[in-house]
């Protein structure tokens, strides 16, 4: 049935415009078919559901697609001449001028679509640093309990920050000397490095 409809759709082709014509008929007449045989298929347990409306609804826009197809004004057949298969010639590249390079005067930072001054920026980065230093002693005031705790441990006290980023505040309290790191990788525990 199928190898039957690709033949017809082949055919065609070459009686695409004609209003009518027998080959969409036929055409139409054989998608029908093979629904009507895919719904049988379905109701005698042969076919899932699922594959039988994937068949149904590709079959049917094949259908809509021929008749579109049929209506449409690109369904002319075209003449083509040895003058429409030449390649036509191909202008020759322009060089490309390139333009002076000139350094930037003053560096300017371009952040959510607008430009920020030199001192936008200064502020920006003090404002960060600003809050590395809030959540540095926040993890300094909850390791001050005395006991040696994991970074989960520490999150949970913390839960408006990821593990990655107090396990990167951690490794930077660590550098500075104010945090003592015992253990390795995930059984790694922190404490306060004690006052010598």
């Amino acid at each position: 049935m199928a190898p039957q409809l690709l033949h017809v759709l082949l055919d065609l082709r070459r009686s695409f415009r004609a209003s009518g014509s027998e080959t969409h008929n036929e055409a139409q007449a054989l998608i029908r078919e093979l629904i009507s045989l895919t719904r049988l298929s379905t109701v005698g347990g042969f076919v899932s559901v699922a594959n039988a409306e994937t068949v149904v609804a590709a079959l049917d826009e094949l259908g809509v697609y021929l008749t579109s197809a049929q209506r449409s004004v690109f369904a002319d057949d075209l003449s083509l001449s040895r003058d429409t298969l030449n390649p036509r010639p191909v202008p020759p590249p322009r060089a490309i001028r390139s333009s002076p390079q000139r350094p930037i005067e003053r560096p300017i930072s371009v952040k959510d679509g607008e430009v920020q001054t030199d001192k936008q920026v200064s502020v920006t980065i003090s404002d960060s640093a600003k809050g590395q230093s809030d959540r540095a002693t926040r993890i300094l005031d909850i390791l001050a309990s005395g006991n040696a705790l994991g970074i989960r441990e520490i999150s949970l006290n913390l839960p408006e920050y990821s593990e990655k980023m107090i396990q990167r505040e951690l490794a930077t309290l660590v550098q500075s000397g104010l945090v003592r790191k015992s253990g390795a990788k995930r059984w790694s525990q922190y404490s306060l490095a004690k006052a010598t």
